[in-house]
């Protein structure tokens, strides 16, 4: 009985750890899309990157053990890290581009990308429902970013390449939290992220002003917790019990997008959303 309710605990605790984190990443996604509207991209990933150590400062012991980490693990980090970068460096361009809701729809095709790769890559058996659950989603994202006229565009394109990647990260995330604390990796892709903007864009350069600077600290410190916070809530509970969390960032995207980009979404993008929302859950469902 003791066991039964540290497991409930366990998996209460990484559910509410992911829903903070998915209000977390889509604070940080508004605050990208009002900077890099006047920013270049690899300047606001710098100074993501840069205040994404902040929330990390607390658990700095946790860092202690990083020598004892094997070599193996390290080549791990370094793959995760390299996803990380293509996975920010394509959503934001994405969100620079097409509307916040859109482009967060988009994105929630990772969990349709881990369902494929477990299906070709870990020769899972996937079933017949699964598989429609799969299609449905994608014809929702269509959905999503019809508005009018097809608005499926190069860089909606981009945001799919970015569901792909991060769908990469959270499997190799679920792998790495067996032997390493969430913070040892959120960190390590930090400084992966930021040894590679700086290397990279550093060339590139504006000097934000107080009001800029502000948004960029938002941004940085609340991509820090989310990154940490998916972490953490995925080595507390099972994927298939906290990933429908995913889809509560829709409503944080159309909050969002509503009240600073004066976006209100098609009848087309909310059927869509609506669309993605149902399949990936009956997906998860059966899955489990």
């Amino acid at each position: 009985m003791t066991d039964f309710n540290i497991s409930i605990n366990r998996t209460g605790l990484g559910a509410l750890q992911y829903g903070a984190a998915i209000l977390c990443l889509s604070a940080m996604d508004a605050s990208a899309k009002l900077l890099t509207s006047s920013y270049p991209v690899g300047e606001v990933l710098i100074f993501r990157s840069l205040f994404g150590f902040l929330p990390l400062i607390f658990s700095w012991r946790s860092f202690i053990a990083l020598a004892n980490i094997p070599p193996a693990i390290w080549l791990l980090q370094l793959l995760r890290g390299a996803l990380v970068i293509g996975c920010m460096l394509a959503f934001f361009v994405a969100v620079k581009h097409i509307s916040l809701v859109s482009v967060t729809a988009i994105s929630l095709a990772a969990p349709l990308f881990m369902t494929i790769f477990a299906a070709v890559l870990l020769r899972e058996t996937v079933g017949l429902v699964s598989w429609g659950a799969v299609g449905a989603g994608f014809l929702g994202i269509c959905l999503a970013t019809y508005d009018g006229g097809l608005s499926w565009s190069a860089y909606s394109g981009v945001a799919l390449l970015s569901a792909l990647l991060y769908a990469l990260v959270a499997i190799l995330t679920k792998h790495l939290s067996r032997t390493v604390p969430a913070i040892v990796t959120t960190g390590c892709s930090n400084v992966i992220l930021l040894a590679f903007c700086t290397i990279a864009f550093s060339d590139i350069w504006l000097l934000p002003s107080a009001h800029d600077l502000s948004i960029l600290a938002i941004m940085g410190i609340t991509g820090g917790l989310s990154s940490y916070l998916l972490a953490a809530g995925t080595a507390h509970a099972d994927v298939s019990v906290i990933a429908p969390i995913e889809y509560t960032i829709l409503v944080w995207a159309t909050t969002f997008g509503y009240i600073f980009f004066n976006e209100v979404p098609a009848l087309s993008t909310i059927l869509g959303i609506l669309i993605i929302a149902v399949s990936g859950i009956v997906n998860i469902r059966k899955q489990r």
